[in-house]
């Protein structure tokens, strides 16, 4: 859905901004509802948590030697493009100018009368860090899952009394696990750090 870092749904989207798609697995699309369009979403990527122990500190000033981990909470954003149709829904997250970043698959999709879901899983092979403190180098691989569910925005005219269609909403919620080995990506693993996100947000064009 990241710390600014992009979030894990953008790759998800700020570029995790996470990048995600699926299309033509078997799922039908709702038949009363559309949820074609762009959606805009916004929330938080949580305080990483590593266990059994710490991260050591970086010994160098470039951070880009090193995984993006912030150890605050930070503010992410992403965007997606749902397309809909008879054979089922396209999902891609698109970067700040509207392009589409190269999509992944997503593995299991949720129909439903109030909304649709689906799971979205990436795995990143290792890439060799910087310098940490205590003589440590490591090599680090990088997995995220992440939830997303879109549902219709009802509203109730007071005159009508009846429920009217106004646009549509999504709710993701992710995590993103880095597992850090010593020495190189045969090496052990000398800690696991997991990072939390959750975006909400509505289409905002088509």
């Amino acid at each position: 859905m990241r710390l600014h870092r992009p979030s894990s749904v953008a790759i998800l989207v700020a570029a995790l901004v996470m990048p995600i798609a699926a299309c033509g697995n078997g799922v039908t699309a709702s038949s009363n509802i559309d949820y074609s369009g762009v959606y805009y979403l916004a929330g938080t990527r949580q305080v990483v948590v590593c266990s059994p122990q710490p991260l050591p500190a970086a010994l160098l000033a470039d951070t880009t030697r090193y995984v993006p981990i912030s150890p605050r909470p930070s503010q992410v954003t992403s965007r997606l493009r749902v397309r809909q149709s008879e054979a089922g829904y396209t999902i891609v997250s698109l970067d700040s100018t509207g392009h589409v970043i190269v999509p992944v698959g997503i593995s299991d999709m949720v129909d439903s009368t109030v909304g649709f879901g689906a799971v979205v899983r990436r795995l990143v092979s290792s890439r060799m860090e910087g310098p940490r403190e205590g003589g440590h180098t490591f090599a680090v691989s990088d997995s995220t899952r992440v939830y997303l569910f879109f549902s219709p925005v009802v509203s109730i005219p007071p005159k009508s009394g009846q429920a009217a269609l106004q646009g549509a909403a999504i709710n993701t919620s992710g995590s993103e696990t880095f597992t850090f080995r010593d020495g190189g990506p045969r090496g052990a693993v000398f800690t696991t750090c997991v990072v939390d996100e959750d975006l909400s947000g509505s289409r905002t064009g088509s």
